[in-house]
């Protein structure tokens, strides 16, 4: 099942401010009203869960959180790094490039760019398939 974009920037969301404080919810009125109908997809794929006024991202929901977060910043890569696109426009192409990079595509752009650790912001870049196999052929 696809998500819709807005559902993967709730999820993008709640591993920022897992890396940012350790919790692995956030207070609904944190999720921008305008993601808040991603949600509900969400929920019916078990990827977070919502009680009362937390939204809560689950064991499974995880790898799809990281996923997301590890295209976003793929892209802020590219963008500075291929393009030299800069920070406020990086950030804004980004989010919308990142829906774009699934699929393997990731990954080639992740083997173009040499496996980057960080993205532009020194925020870690979570690794990919690509890289574990470039680290044990490296």
């Amino acid at each position: 099942m696809e998500l819709e974009e807005k559902a993967e920037e709730v999820l993008e969301s709640l591993w920022i401010h897992h890396e940012d404080t350790g919790n692995n919810y956030l207070p609904i009125d944190e999720v921008e009203i305008s993601y808040r109908e991603g949600i509900e997809q969400l929920v019916k794929v078990s990827y977070v869960t919502l009680s009362e006024d937390i939204v809560q991202l689950t064991d499974k929901g995880h790898p799809f959180a990281r996923n997301v977060v590890r295209r976003h910043r793929l892209a802020e890569r590219l963008l500075a790094d291929v393009m030299g696109t800069g920070d406020q426009l990086m950030h804004e192409k980004a989010c919308k490039f990142e829906h774009l990079l699934d699929r393997g595509l990731d990954e080639n752009i992740c083997s173009l760019l040499g496996h980057p650790k960080v993205c532009p912001h020194g925020k870690p870049i979570p690794p990919g398939n690509c890289c574990q196999l470039q680290h044990h052929q490296g």
